[in-house]
């Protein structure tokens, strides 16, 4: 049931030839059937993400009166703090599931960050790159390609096109939705940790104060509503400068300051 998170992947490996079914649903349906049963005597304990109150009705509901006097109990499973840290280093050589390229839309790394994640992977990153612009078309804002890391620590390379800063733009709204499209394909493809470089602060010209801002910003809210998948993320900083910036971005977003 969990091969959704990874199915683009999967796709991907296997190749246009061959459909990929999703068991999921087939899964689901057994699950309520058997829970349709009539119930034997003894304790029933199911655990869930979401709220205990309202899945305990649902599956008091399904069961009907006929399953008593089984009891049942529903418990909630322990949120997992997501991790957001940052580090000073090569986004190149983070140890993590996935990192983040600062793309442009038709996916050609030739310099920046999609050059150095070209170099540290080798040409299978431009040839996946290619691949995907030809099926999808470019690269739109908030939305997200996904391919292979090639050399590099990484098993995914999760592609995002920032913003180039325009006065008139809502330029923070667009450098949001990057940061957004890119945590949600990591958690679509089952990512459990990301690194994410300070999006078009580069040659994009965002202002760097303003850009770690949006991007910490972005990076607390969603954490603080989807913990389930994506337990770390790195905000990769090339200098001591970038990380503090990035530090103060998540200070603002915690509300908290340091001394």
């Amino acid at each position: 049931t969990h091969y959704p998170f990874v199915v683009e992947a999967i796709r991907r490996a296997a190749g246009p030839g061959v459909r990929v079914i999703d068991p999921a649903p087939a899964v689901a349906q057994q699950t309520l059937r058997l829970l349709g049963q009539p119930a034997v005597d003894g304790e029933l304990t199911l655990l869930t993400t979401g709220d205990p109150t309202r899945f305990a009705d649902q599956v008091r509901q399904l069961l009907g009166t006929e399953s008593e006097p089984q009891a049942v109990t529903v418990a909630a499973t322990a949120h997992r703090q997501t991790n957001v840290e940052v580090v000073v280093g090569d986004l190149t050589n983070q140890q993590v599931d996935a990192v983040v390229n600062a793309a442009n839309t038709h996916l050609q790394h030739g310099g920046g960050v999609a050059g150095a994640l070209l170099r540290a992977g080798g040409a299978v990153i431009q040839e996946e790159s290619d691949a995907w612009v030809r099926c999808h078309g470019p690269l739109q804002s908030g939305t997200a390609a996904v391919t292979g890391a090639g050399a590099m620590p990484a098993r995914f390379v999760i592609h995002v096109a920032g913003p180039i800063y325009t006065d008139g733009q809502d330029n923070e709204a667009l450098l949001r939705a990057a940061v957004v499209g890119a945590l949600e394909a990591a958690e679509r493809i089952g990512a459990s940790s990301v690194a994410l470089p300070a999006l078009s602060s580069g040659i994009y010209g965002y202002p760097l104060a303003s850009a770690t801002a949006v991007i910490a910003a972005a990076v607390e809210k969603w954490t603080a509503a989807h913990r389930a998948v994506v337990h770390t993320v790195k905000l990769v900083a090339l200098d001591p400068t970038v990380a503090d910036h990035f530090r103060r971005g998540l200070e603002a977003a915690r509300g908290t300051t340091t001394g």
